[in-house]
């Protein structure tokens, strides 16, 4: 099942920590997610974090910015989360099978 705004597309920004290999290392990497959004809540902006923290290969060249996403191009935990997320805000970090993340939505557009 799909949002309901799925017939939209979402700018969002993304900072993301690979899963870690093993327990110690998956813990550790919650961590440093737990860390970022207290940073964002003590009103550090994403594009920075991103820049410094990401561990996804675009961040050093686009600060985390992923541009639009649409409905169906993402796991669905992922969209999920752009969907759910306000504009203007970024969400809770979350886990995927690949990693934990935290987005922020710039933008919305039909």
């Amino acid at each position: 099942m799909r949002h309901t705004n799925a017939c939209k597309n979402r700018d969002v920004t993304n900072i993301y920590l690979r899963l870690g290999n093993d327990e110690a290392s998956k813990i550790r990497q919650k961590q440093k997610a737990d860390s970022l959004y207290q940073c964002l809540l003590n009103g550090e902006k994403i594009e920075d974090l991103a820049y410094k923290h990401s561990e996804d290969i675009y961040a050093k060249e686009k600060k985390g910015n992923l541009g639009f996403i649409k409905a169906g191009t993402f796991p669905y935990i992922f969209e999920k989360t752009a969907y759910d997320t306000p504009i203007g805000k970024f969400s809770k970090p979350f886990q995927s099978k690949v990693g934990w993340h935290i987005l922020q939505v710039n933008a919305e557009r039909d």
